[in-house]
């Protein structure tokens, strides 16, 4: 009976050991989102941009580098070579300055690919890839939708500065 009851406790402590663990990682998650939402609100938006793209590519065509083994005059013909995850990079790594240069890197990627694939290429067919218009319309869509968030981040910015200067 005591050993029973003892084991009975024991899952009692792991089950509430599991639920703040839990109850941790969903508090640093949060942590995180709001720290990243205070100091790098244009990264944050950027890719929340960069992650409504990469949804409307459900075949993954664009998510990593073309690979030269598989197609070696890739280089020969594209000489600036982009892609998601280039692009992800980019603004991990603070690069972009606005939407817009995030845009350009996107309308590259899409260039490119009608650069290098002919009109006839199967994977090209608008069910299986994102055709240029298509493309452009998402990210328009994507720039329009978070426009009012760039103008907030500008505003925030300039708020503060002058905060700053008064102090």
């Amino acid at each position: 009976m005591r050993l029973r009851q003892d084991l009975e406790r024991a899952r009692l402590l792991c089950e509430l050991i599991r639920k703040r663990e839990k109850m941790k990682r969903e508090l640093v998650a949060v942590t995180k989102e709001w720290w990243e939402m205070a100091h790098r609100p244009l990264a944050r938006l950027l890719h929340s941009i960069l992650d409504e793209i990469s949804a409307k590519d459900t075949q993954s065509i664009f998510m990593d580098p073309v690979d030269e083994e598989e197609v070696p005059d890739y280089r020969s013909v594209v000489h600036n070579p982009m892609d998601i995850s280039t692009m992800r990079a980019n603004i991990n790594a603070f690069t972009y300055s606005s939407v817009h240069d995030l845009f350009l890197h996107f309308k590259l990627m899409i260039d490119n690919c009608l650069l290098y694939n002919s009109k006839d290429t199967v994977s090209l067919s608008p069910p299986s890839l994102l055709s240029h218009n298509n493309a452009s319309v998402t990210m328009y869509v994507c720039v329009l939708r978070c426009s009012t968030a760039q103008r907030f981040v500008s505003k925030n910015k300039a708020d503060s500065s002058s905060a700053k200067q008064r102090e």
